[in-house]
């Protein structure tokens, strides 16, 4: 499998019950991914709380961050 070099972290952290499948369920609601569900989820966050993401030097991909 080939990983993308776009996103080289990896964050783990604990959840509540059930906190797993409704992530799965809101991901494929959206027809998405879970890891991508939950980057947008932590992006829109991070925007709401003054954060700003910075684009990676040479990043061509559109919408990453």
């Amino acid at each position: 499998m080939m990983r993308s070099k776009l996103f080289e972290s990896r964050i783990q952290f604990r959840a509540p019950y059930n906190f797993g499948a409704a992530v799965e369920a809101a991901a494929k609601k959206e027809h998405t991914t879970v890891s991508e569900w939950l980057r947008r989820a932590a992006k829109k966050k991070l925007r709401e709380s003054g954060i700003k993401l910075n684009k990676p030097k040479g990043s061509a991909e559109v919408g990453a961050f």
